[in-house]
């Protein structure tokens, strides 16, 4: 007797050991598709993005209100970016920052002034001469705050203020888009949110707004404005368009302020009819594979292609065709990490090649919208027609794919 009930005593143990290492495997297994259902690092950005939409709406506010209530009080230079990093030089010297326009500067100042609220700190206005009392007892900054990642507050003065701080997670950047800013990632707040479109790394932006005349204005601040030859304003995608015939038409612009190893080229297009070739934003040189960029059509196919190249052609075409008489957004982008080449059709990466070299330092002889070389003009719409100094997120693409619809 007594050894059978040790067996019986033995066998419930094993049992019960059992019971635990299957328990454990089912909360491991669970712990892990809760993590991956949560998502930890959206989260956390979320929660930056959330404390950065508080931070600008306060300091909004709080600009607002000292405009309205100081007479003549100074509320900063104009031409100038006010960075929330510190720097031990008042320029910015020592942080990397994107080159700006002619004329624009950078302005910082020393890690212990920059939360002042008294005219000292990052945002050069006195809030304590308010009448009723500063509403700010020290000036936000941004929660990472570092010129790498690109997160940081600017304030930007003029007869009128701009506020913008760059948005990293999923559920913030539409409301970036919605924030009448130029650049997808972008938040802009204040009583002129076009003061400097630039501060995203936009360096071309023609929206074909003109009613009529041959000037196609550049949005970005970088003063491209192109020069149209016989194209016609019509009703666009957002706003006017122009048309181009396919034979003669295009615009001529300036060569854009492109770095040597990424950037990102976007247009919506709208083909009426087809042709050998067609260039939809092209910035290339006179003999050879000297080409900045190219981002066009082919035909039978009607794919898109994109190149880039530096005596050696680089191109890439996408998978699938550009369907005639229908708008259609298309990006392409050279990416500064692995050198690859993407093109992107409304809103979604088509393909992508790899290993492509810095396209070098070139002065292109030609920079155009709807024409690369003769006779490879464009015939049909062009609208919306971007170029920024930095490769796009396939998520910025589809964020500027969605606002823009």
């Amino acid at each position: 007797m007594p050894d059978s009930k040790f067996s019986k005593l033995n066998h419930r143990s094993s049992f019960t050991l059992i019971e635990l290492l299957v328990t454990l495997a089912i909360v491991a297994i669970l712990s892990v598709v809760v993590i991956m259902t949560l998502n930890p690092s959206e989260l956390l950005k979320q929660a930056r993005d959330s404390n950065r939409l508080s931070d600008l709406s306060t300091l909004n506010t709080a600009l607002a209100a000292y405009s309205a209530d100081v007479t003549g009080g100074f509320m900063g230079t104009s031409s100038v970016v006010y960075v929330s990093i510190p720097d031990t030089t008042s320029t910015c010297a020592n942080l990397g920052l994107p080159t700006l326009p002619s004329g624009w500067s950078y302005n910082c100042v020393t890690s212990t002034s920059t939360k002042l609220s008294n005219g000292r700190g990052w945002i050069p206005v006195n809030f304590s001469n308010i009448s009723f009392g500063s509403p700010l007892s020290s000036l936000p900054v941004d929660p990472v705050n570092t010129t790498s990642s690109r997160n940081y507050y600017t304030y930007v003065s003029g007869g009128s203020f701009q506020l913008s701080s760059k948005f990293e997670s999923q559920k913030y950047l539409p409301e970036a888009a919605k924030s009448n800013s130029a650049d997808p990632s972008i938040y802009v707040t204040g009583n002129n949110t076009n003061l400097a479109p630039f501060v995203g790394g936009l360096v071309g932006y023609w929206k074909f707004d003109e009613g009529s005349g041959t000037t196609a204005a550049d949005s970005s601040g970088y003063g491209g404005s192109g020069t149209a030859s016989g194209t016609t304003v019509v009703a666009g995608k957002i706003g006017n368009a122009r048309s181009f015939n396919g034979t003669t038409d295009l615009v001529n612009i300036n060569d854009p302020a492109l770095g040597t190893s990424q950037f990102t080229v976007c247009a919506w297009a709208n083909k009426t009819t087809w042709k050998q070739y067609g260039g939809i934003v092209t910035d290339y040189a006179s003999t050879g594979y000297r080409d900045n960029f190219i981002l066009g059509y082919e035909v039978p196919s009607g794919t898109i292609f994109f190149m880039a190249g530096n005596q050696v052609q680089n191109d890439n075409i996408s998978t699938t065709g550009f369907t005639g008489s229908v708008w259609h957004h298309v990006c392409g982008v050279l990416d500064g990490v692995g050198h690859n080449l993407s093109i992107y059709i409304d809103g979604i990466g088509n393909t992508k090649s790899t290993n492509v070299p810095n396209i070098g330092s070139i002065q292109s002889t030609y920079s155009h919208i709807g024409r690369y070389n003769s006779p490879y003009y464009f015939n049909g719409l062009i609208d919306e027609i971007r170029i920024y100094k930095r490769a796009l997120s396939s998520a910025e693409i589809t964020t500027i794919y969605n606002a823009t619809r």
